[in-house]
């Protein structure tokens, strides 16, 4: 109750209006039998999923009583699920995980739901796997435990979604004697991704579903557009050509050139402002660029292309985002040199493509092996369609009732804007006036990848799409909390940010090589034969 407090009385503070669900009243569940008594069922017999259970133990958590279930589902899927002891609200909550996963998301703490009564109050069952792996303690995007094991890649891509659910659903019923009455997902980046995969090929496992800034090409993403940028920026020595000192006098350019009088980017498609135009016109100092760092910052808003010109990404980094490029493109330490260590597009680049871009061991490349070539392309994305949920046909999640709430901040360099604008695109194009029934976005300006830093904000995007769920009522404006204001650092700002809406849903498709892939074409599945792994 204090930590629910407490969060109210911050998020008023902040001068946003605190969300209420008004939704119908559910009566509040008591456990049906012991927490331990758990451990006493036998799940690995199952028809669907089968699993089994580490740990039951009731412990407190925030000053209530929790049920606290800990196992694995075949083969390697690790899950935790946290049920309340007394007053169960009804409602189910899934978290997906970011990066590459390797560890159940612990903390129901997040900046796209902060401020949730329902899911402060903790009166919601929680559960988060490690999407079928485990990663390294020390390197987040750790891949190499990918290499041999193509059946944690399928968890990784979509299976562990659907097994968590089915694992938590299960446990639901036994510890309170009744299946959920509303089933969530939420989750931001991987997780944005996760989120859209389980509305495409598991379209009943939730009502309601929160995508975070998804990295929808996942594949591309963590090979070209990411190797892309990391070689941009890498001079013949090693060093960065673009370097961290040059940062604040090329995005304070950008926001006066292109900003609102909120000094935020409403849209960075219609800025215009050139790199050139920052070229020093006397001697080298941190408010020019050189020629060499203009042609970096250039690159890198395009994205990549190929030698004949065609688009390899769907751009670039957008304007706005430059403030993040520190520690991303550019290594924060002005004596280091690029690399995975130092920097995080080179981090991200550097396992994906060598580990995770093939089921063959052998087939891998280092990121300097990267072709920016047609034929390069198609050979290291050649399991988009297995990660990506790029199918445009949610009609089967439409006609279950479900409801989906994607968000993405306009300065994103995490996951491309201009990636969720082609899928809400190609949804709308697909379902017609049935899209509205189902699917609502937001374009948040200013806002980095998942709404982290330099410019961190806060909002609540889940309750209104349980309100939407659970009374009918479609998602309005949500206030969106910018805890530094870009030009001063002591102030905070709110901003109510609408649906985002296009008259020509045409108009928000970038062009590029994997564009196809956003149409109604079933992501590739996977199955054990035998001994191997075969794909459709």
């Amino acid at each position: 109750m204090l930590r629910l407090l407490f969060s109210v009385l911050f998020i008023a503070s902040l001068g946003l209006s605190v969300s209420a669900v008004s939704a119908r009243e559910i009566p509040a569940r008591e456990a049906s039998d012991s927490c331990e008594s758990l451990l006493g069922h036998d799940y690995s017999r199952r028809d669907d999923v089968r699993f089994r259970l580490d740990a039951a133990e009731e412990t407190e958590i925030d000053g209530r009583a929790t049920c606290v279930v800990t196992g694995y589902a075949a083969p390697s899927v690790r899950f935790e699920v946290k049920l309340p002891v007394a007053g169960w609200s009804g409602r189910y909550l899934q978290l997906g995980c970011g990066g590459y996963c390797g560890r159940a998301v612990t903390s129901t703490s997040s900046r796209q739901t902060s401020g949730c009564a329902p899911l402060e109050s903790g009166d919601m069952v929680i559960a988060s796997s490690n999407l079928g792996h485990e990663r390294s303690a020390k390197w987040f995007a750790d891949g190499l435990w990918a290499e041999g094991n193509p059946g944690a890649v399928i968890d990784l891509a979509y299976a562990a979604t659907h097994k968590t659910a089915v694992v938590a659903k299960a446990l639901i019923a036994d510890f309170y004697g009744t299946p959920p009455e509303y089933s969530y997902f939420s989750g931001c980046s991987n997780g944005g991704r996760e989120a859209l995969q389980v509305a495409q090929r598991y379209p009943e496992d939730f009502d309601g579903i929160l995508s975070g800034a998804p990295t929808i090409d996942m594949v591309a993403t963590n090979t070209v557009w990411h190797a892309w940028n990391a070689r941009a920026n890498t001079g013949p020595d090693g060093m960065p050509i673009l370097t961290a000192d040059k940062i604040p006098a090329l995005a304070d350019a950008v926001l006066a050139a292109c900003a609102g009088d909120d000094g935020l980017i409403a849209d960075p498609r219609s800025c215009t402002f050139t790199a050139d135009s920052l070229i020093c016109k006397g001697a080298d100092n941190p408010g020019c660029l050189t020629p060499a760092q203009a042609a970096v910052v250039t690159k890198v808003w395009q994205g990549p292309v190929s030698d004949s010109g065609e688009a390899l990404f769907a751009g670039g980094f957008p304007k706005g985002s430059e403030r993040a490029w520190i520690g991303s493109l550019i290594p924060s330490d002005p004596l280091a040199k690029m690399g995975p260590a130092t920097a995080g597009e080179a981090t991200w680049s550097w396992d994906f493509p060598m580990f995770l871009a093939s089921f063959d061991p052998g087939a891998g490349l280092r990121p300097d092996e990267i072709a920016f070539t047609a034929e390069g392309f198609d050979r290291i994305t050649g399991l988009s369609r297995l990660y990506d949920p790029t199918d445009t046909d949610l009609g089967p999640f439409e006609r279950a009732g479900g409801k989906l709430v994607i968000w993405q901040g306009w300065a994103d360099s995490g996951s491309s804007p201009l990636s969720t604008l082609n899928y809400v695109a190609g949804v709308r194009q697909q379902l017609g006036a049935a899209a509205g029934d189902m699917l609502a976005l937001y374009m948040v300006p200013g806002a980095y990848h998942c709404a982290g830093g330099p410019v961190p904000v806060h909002a609540d995007f889940l309750s209104g799409l349980m309100t939407w769920v659970e009374d009918g009522t479609r998602p309005a404006a949500v206030d969106v909390a910018y805890e530094t204001a870009p030009k001063d650092a002591t102030v905070t700002t709110v901003r109510a940010v609408q649906p985002y809406e296009s008259a020509n849903a045409a108009a928000d498709l970038t062009p590029w090589r994997g564009l196809a892939a956003y149409a109604p074409k079933p992501g590739m599945s996977c199955s054990w034969k035998g001994a191997s792994i075969v794909c459709d």
